[in-house]
């Protein structure tokens, strides 16, 4: 599916969220496709506070983050 569509990469992504021995667990996987090249991702966040409402919004930021600081979009 994708997930973000930019002038310099597309993301194809899953998001997903779960809970195990007292804490929650949200992912984000998929990949990253440039012109050039593909980036594969996966990441993982857990909180042992259940009622954090805002656990969902970091797993996506990190993602979407990564490539400006590492200049994936450049050729």
């Amino acid at each position: 599916m994708v997930a973000k569509d930019t002038w310099g990469y597309v993301a194809r992504a899953k998001t997903g969220w779960g809970g195990h021995e007292n804490k929650d667990i949200g992912w984000h996987v998929g990949y990253l496709e440039t012109e050039y090249k593909v980036y594969y991702f996966a990441t993982c966040i857990q909180s042992t506070d259940l009622n954090n409402e805002n656990l969902a919004n970091p797993r996506i930021y990190i993602v979407y983050t990564v490539p400006n600081h590492l200049n994936l979009t450049d050729k």
